[in-house]
């Protein structure tokens, strides 16, 4: 099998690495939009022909783009335009948002289309090669193809998650609390302890360790299980407490609310008399 990389930045080149040091396909061309780039990624994936121009690339069995996403359908029509795909071909992009109907003019041409999301952040591409193992990748496909790109995951060493177009968008939005929305609750923590004194350097590490303690629980239960803290408590005169401090900052008590609601709603079993109690500490205060 032959395996076309469109846009070869940290994504592409992560992915190309992975899939020539598997052996489960070749790698044939790599396209990236200057010949300097193009060359370099080919160099860290082992394999390929480099391209500056899309015209310069040769068919493949296989076509990944992993361009940003507003990209992606341009470049599949170009794809097409200049006979770069063939019918039966299968064309991938990678994005977690869109959904294969993005790549409407391969399909047109009775090629097989699909998207593959690996839910990992590709910072450096070198890190990314060697800790991939495990990594979950959410494929959306034509039932026809799925057994390929099942295999290829595989083969990388990835985890199968499979997802249908319709609900890609709130695979995606899940996604995004899970990871984005991590970074802004670590800088919310943050503000916190360095409101007390403690210098970034020394309260990085404390809110991480904690992160990770709870991270480490929630693999091993499920969230109501794993939950800790006051509100798992019941413990009213410290949530009255924690509201108190947080005064003087309304965006942080006004987070700190609605994630106080949201946890008693939905991960705690206390009487309804007591859900009622912290509830409208949480409103009122």
């Amino acid at each position: 099998m032959l395996i076309n990389i469109i846009g070869a930045g940290k994504l592409g080149k992560s992915l190309g690495r992975l899939i020539a040091q598997s052996g489960f396909a070749q790698i044939g061309s790599v396209f990236n939009t200057t010949q300097l780039t193009a060359n370099k990624s080919c160099e860290f994936i082992g394999q390929g022909i480099a391209c500056a121009k899309l015209s310069d690339i040769n068919s493949a069995d296989v076509t990944f783009i992993t361009t940003p996403d507003d990209k992606i359908a341009e470049i599949c029509f170009q794809l097409v335009q200049l006979n770069k795909l063939q019918p039966k071909n299968i064309i991938v992009h990678c994005s977690g948002s869109l959904s294969s109907d993005i790549l409407s003019a391969a399909k047109a041409i009775n090629c097989m289309t699909a998207s593959l999301h690996p839910i990992r952040s590709f910072v450096d591409p070198n890190l990314s090669v060697q800790q991939f193992h495990g990594t979950f990748c959410a494929i959306e496909c034509e039932p026809a193809i799925f057994p390929n790109l099942s295999a290829l995951v595989t083969a990388i060493g990835g985890q199968v998650l499979q997802i249908s177009k319709e609900t890609k968008s709130l695979y995606h939005a899940g996604m995004v609390i899970a990871s984005n929305y991590l970074v802004t609750l670590f800088d919310l923590a943050l503000k916190c302890l360095i409101a007390t004194g403690i210098s970034l350097e020394q309260a990085k590490p404390v809110i991480a360790s904690l992160m990770e303690s709870s991270l480490q629980n929630l693999t091993e239960n499920l969230p109501a299980k794993a939950l800790t803290g006051p509100i798992k408590r019941g413990d009213n005169i410290t949530i009255e407490k924690h509201i108190e401090a947080l005064s003087g900052e309304a965006e942080l008590l006004s987070f700190y609310k609605m994630m106080g609601r949201l946890t008693i709603e939905n991960l705690t079993t206390h009487s309804p008399e007591l859900k009622n109690k912290l509830l409208a500490t949480l409103q009122h205060l």
